[in-house]
């Protein structure tokens, strides 16, 4: 089975307030702070960082299909994933999903247009249908750190691992059979099954993407919601032009921060004589 170059994950990027505006705000303008009437999806390139597709869900109102709703209910997010993926139908690509996501019928979909999913499942989050109970059933009986249990359904496969507690995985991207690690700095190596290695290993590049760049997001300036949309547009759109600029020989000629780099493009968009990042 052949996967395109660059696995993809689907999440809700950390966009929310920056602690150090919080921590500077006064107590009148936290109550002034109106709760975000908004929520945002991503696909974006667990190996580059760069956003590829973006999903924005718009609500005004407390409304029985506002947001906290939408929140609760997986069919609802699978909704989003094809919109995300509707561009990925005969790429043969990896996705990566959180439990929200992770669906056998979504998966057997996805399957069907050429896009393998690897996901992480909750009895809590996932819509568990058609998923055989006796996997999603912890045991009483003691289990050692690194044992795994798996089942097959045609391609697919479930995977319950365990690791100081039970951890699910639903994917047809990875031979079930075939082993990896999860290594720790303390306790070394612990085994598992490859599709747990590289859900860790991609997500954990999306978590160190969400600490570097998130702090660049345009968000709790403007107060209107379709203000906020467009500034967090405009970040995300900067984000992905400084990790272009990084893949590029450019980049080897003068190595620009993202700070600088943001500086630099804004004098330039600007029209501004002097564009060194410096003054």
């Amino acid at each position: 089975m052949r996967h395109a170059a660059f696995p993809q994950v689907l999440h809700e990027p950390l966009i929310d307030e920056d602690p150090v505006f919080i921590t500077t705000c006064t107590e009148r303008e936290l109550r002034k702070r109106k709760k975000r009437k908004f929520s945002l999806w991503v696909r974006q390139c667990s190996s580059t960082g760069f956003i590829c597709q973006i999903y924005v869900h718009l609500k005004e109102g407390p409304g029985p299909d506002g947001l906290d709703t939408l929140k609760n209910k997986p069919q609802l997010h699978s909704l989003v994933a094809k919109q995300l993926c509707q561009n990925l139908a005969g790429r043969n690509a990896i996705i990566f999903t959180g439990p929200s996501i992770t669906s056998l019928n979504l998966f057997q979909e996805f399957e069907k247009q050429g896009i393998y999913c690897c996901g992480l499942l909750s009895t809590r989050k996932s819509d568990c249908t058609g998923l055989p109970q006796s996997m999603l059933i912890n045991t009483e009986s003691p289990q050692q750190r690194g044992q795994s249990h798996i089942k097959m359904r045609g391609n697919l496969s479930i995977i319950n691992w365990y690791n100081k507690g039970n951890f699910r995985f639903l994917t047809n991207a990875y031979p079930p059979t075939k082993e990896g690690v999860i290594i720790k700095r303390k306790s070394g190596e612990i085994p598992c099954p490859l599709a747990v290695e590289a859900f860790a290993a991609h997500l954990s590049y999306i978590c160190k993407y969400d600490d570097k760049y998130s702090k660049y997001f345009i968000f709790h300036k403007p107060n209107k919601t379709w203000q906020q949309v467009f500034w967090l547009t405009i970040s995300i759109t900067i984000n992905n032009a400084y990790i272009l600029y990084k893949m590029s020989d450019a980049y080897h000629v003068k190595r620009y921060s993202r700070a600088q780099f943001g500086e630099r493009l804004v004098k330039e968009l600007l029209e501004m004589d002097d564009c060194s990042p410096t003054q």
